[in-house]
């Protein structure tokens, strides 16, 4: 797993940020979950903020194959490089891409709501947790850490999916952003959820 920690020395207390975002991870800083849990036991973490998409679920496969599926469902076929194209976009710049490069008739809240129908039922029915998960947030907990998701996913996916997995009771409320994390300045997210 691709955790980034982002250990916030602004307070008297640590906070870890793990997530799982191919490109933004801080090599300095960055521990696997052994590392973390291994080394110190959970003596020092008060929080954990989790990142939810490819480190609590494992929904990135999803998210990387979501616009080729779209195409696909129209008969038409995808370039090989639309992953790649579509890994840092909004879904509305996924749709308006998808409607301006492949000639897409509907509009681009049509591509986003059939999109988005896609990715719901596969947010209810089928994208499993990430291994090994559901045992560390029990230690967590165990530990009396305190932990929160923070996520740029929709609240009706995020709720859907914690839910069916039965996450949401390891959880302080979840706190939904529009900034990717490679976005914003380094610990923002950070700062912001302590705020």
């Amino acid at each position: 797993l691709c955790f980034l920690l982002s250990v916030t020395l602004y307070f008297s207390f640590f906070f870890f940020f793990f997530q799982a975002e191919d490109g933004i991870r801080d090599f300095c800083l960055s521990r696997g979950l052994g590392d973390v849990y291994k080394r110190q036991g959970f003596r020092l973490i008060k929080g954990a903020i989790f990142d939810m998409d490819g480190t609590l679920i494992d929904s990135m496969p999803l998210w990387e194959d979501c616009g080729r599926a779209f195409l696909s469902a129209r008969g038409i076929t995808a370039r090989d490089d639309l992953g790649e194209t579509l890994k840092s976009l909004s879904m509305e710049q996924t749709a308006n891409y998808l409607r301006d490069a492949y000639g897409i008739s509907e509009t681009t809240s049509e591509i986003i709501e059939m999109i988005n129908g896609m990715v719901t039922d596969a947010y209810q029915r089928t994208i499993p947790l990430k291994r090994d998960i559901a045992a560390f947030l029990e230690r967590l907990r165990q530990a009396d850490v305190r932990m929160c998701v923070a996520t740029a996913t929709d609240r009706p996916l995020v709720e859907a999916a914690l839910g069916r997995l039965d996450l949401l009771p390891f959880f302080e409320p979840v706190s939904y952003t529009h900034l990717r994390a490679h976005e914003t300045g380094r610990n923002l997210v950070c700062r912001l959820l302590l705020e």
